[in-house]
């Protein structure tokens, strides 16, 4: 059986367990992980507030700091790398403007389509769109767009 095969349903751990499970695994606290940075990486240095941001992914660490992550906590560098990146892609995502939407379309009794945004459920409705909409359905000709008729 082929290692792909065999790790399929095997969620991979992002850097905040990973950073968590390695600390608890060798029983030191935030502040010790923090004290044997020090140590180490001469040139700056980290507190424990830093090493709780990066175990709750509020922050990632650098490239730097992987590397001396992994040696403090016996962890592969490569393992925390591939975890810091699989964070930082799923900021990315969840910040990214392209979302998916749905789109309907109704045809009015003029035969004419018109395409619009099916509502959102989970996204709260705004008093103006509630008011546009019963207008609208009572048949009020000024609930169209803001603009006027095309001038042409």
């Amino acid at each position: 059986m082929s290692r792909e095969r065999a790790t399929a349903d095997v969620p991979v751990p992002t850097l905040g367990p990973l950073l968590i499970r390695a600390r608890r695994r060798l029983g030191v606290s935030q502040r010790d992980v923090a004290d044997r940075l020090r140590t180490l990486g001469a040139p700056a240095s980290v507190s424990r507030h830093e090493v709780s941001r990066w175990e709750r992914e509020m922050r990632q660490p650098s490239r730097y700091w992987v590397r001396w992550l992994g040696v403090v906590l016996r962890i592969d560098p490569r393992a925390l790398a591939e975890a810091t990146e699989r964070v930082r892609w799923r900021r990315v995502a969840a910040r990214s403007p392209w979302q998916v939407i749905e789109i309907s379309r109704a045809v009015d009794s003029a035969g004419a389509v018109r395409l619009f945004r099916a509502p959102d459920p989970a996204r709260p409705v705004s008093r103006r769109a509630r008011r546009a909409g019963r207008a609208a359905a009572a048949g009020d000709p000024g609930s169209g767009p803001a603009h006027g008729p095309p001038v042409g």
